[in-house]
Formats: C-alpha cells, sequence, structure tokens
C-alpha cells in the first residue's frame, strides 16, 4: 500500500494503510486473547463477533483502497 501511495502520489492512502493496519492488529490480537482466555483474567468468555467484524472491516478497507487506487 506504501508503494502504491507513493506511485499513484495519493495522499489518501497514507491514512488508509494505518488504518487497515489498527483494524488487522486488533483483529489480530482479539483472535489470539481467544486462545489463550483461560490464563487470562476476565469473564472467559471467547469474542467472536468482534474479530468477525474486524476482518469484515479489513476487506472493506482493502477494497476501498483498491477503489482509490484505480481513481
Amino acid at each position: 500500500m506504501l508503494k502504491l501511495a507513493q506511485d499513484t502520489g495519493n495522499i489518501d492512502l497514507f491514512e488508509l494503510k494505518e488504518e487497515l493496519a489498527y483494524t488487522l492488529q486488533m483483529c489480530d490480537q482479539i483472535t489470539y486473547n481467544n486462545a489463550f482466555v483461560y490464563f487470562q483474567p476476565g469473564s472467559g468468555k471467547f469474542k467472536i463477533k468482534e474479530p468477525q467484524e474486524l476482518a469484515r472491516q479489513a476487506m472493506k478497507q482493502i477494497q476501498d483502497v483498491i477503489d482509490a487506487a484505480i481513481e
């Protein structure tokens, strides 16, 4: 995405890159935490909905980058 932003000169892609990185990081973190839920303090409940929503959000962000690059 960085290369695409540099090649196209579209500065909006830099911001989209950061947003996508954050979304993927949160999706990964929640998914990882589910694997160790019994060792972590808290309610002991698995979070299924949140990582799915974040994965869908990441896919939309990737599509937004593709759309912005085509323009």
